[in-house]
């Protein structure tokens, strides 16, 4: 199988930089894949990479042959690093034996065979984009902890200047509102981006980690403006526009722990610009 992807002319030209195991080698390479997996032991690892895995490339893991259910997919593998990240298969051939006739076959029926994997895997990113919508406005992605240059840009950064019910952050970006409590409840009431998007998109942050989902999968960088109005136990708001963070609020032991903990952040911004 291995030696017919190397001698089929149009399979190859799709497959960049493409070194093919030597014959001699196949048992042996495909042992040692056996014995690799077996090492995995993050679950992403493990529950993608199987032993019916062969590879086909010498000295990578990267392009495979899939002999799990008698359909020899031919597949490269690449890894979704967007939350919740994992492996895809990005499909070349759906059954390479499609192609063992295509003696029979003109360019154009051989150019059909090779582009249904192709639709096969723009198929799965487009269902894969959609569940991680879903999940992700509902709050149920973990996002990572934030780092202080993931607020900050610049020594001006971060500055908290608190002022009764009212506390103003200088310098920082949209991402500022991870620091709120995780449970607090809100309603999106204004939310201003540089592309265009339908206004459905206020109701679908239903929950703090939603909203995040929300900034970070609409790209930061390229919102303009966002406000929320607190809709449980709190009276007020908070808002971000020209890099500035406003919150209104009640509780004042809450805008007190918001205030250390973005003072904190802060000086440690600071060290590691100054280092």
């Amino acid at each position: 199988m291995v030696k017919y992807i190397v001698s089929h002319p149009k399979l190859h030209a799709r497959l960049d930089h493409f070194k093919p195991i030597n014959e001699s080698n196949y048992e042996l390479f495909q042992m040692e894949w056996i014995w690799l997996i077996s090492r995995f032991d993050h679950p992403l690892d493990t529950e993608f990479f199987q032993p019916c895995f062969v590879p086909v490339e010498t000295n990578k893991y990267d392009l495979f042959l899939d002999i799990s259910d008698g359909h020899f997919t031919l597949f490269e593998v690449c890894f979704d690093i967007i939350k919740p990240s994992g492996w895809l298969k990005q499909v070349k051939c759906n059954d390479v034996r499609d192609l063992m006739i295509s003696e029979t076959l003109n360019d154009l029926q051989i150019d059909a065979v090779l582009q249904a994997g192709e639709k096969a895997f723009i198929a799965e990113r487009a269902r894969i984009s959609a569940w991680r919508r879903q999940i992700g406005y509902a709050g149920k992605i973990d996002f990572r902890k934030f780092e202080p240059e993931d607020f900050f840009d610049g020594e001006e950064a971060g500055y908290a200047l608190q002022k009764n019910d009212l506390l103003t952050v200088t310098h920082v970006n949209a991402r500022i509102f991870s620091l709120l409590p995780a449970t607090i409840g809100f309603r999106l009431v204004e939310f201003s981006h540089d592309a265009i998007f339908t206004h459905d998109i206020f109701a679908k942050a239903k929950n703090l980690n939603g909203l995040i989902y929300l900034l970070e999968e609409r790209s930061v960088l390229r919102v303009h403006a966002c406000k929320i109005e607190f809709t449980t136990g709190l009276n007020g708001f908070a808002c971000w526009e020209n890099e500035t963070f406003t919150l209104h609020c009640n509780d004042l032991q809450l805008m007190d722990r918001l205030r250390e903990k973005i003072t904190k952040y802060r000086e440690v911004y600071i060290e590691n610009l100054l280092n």
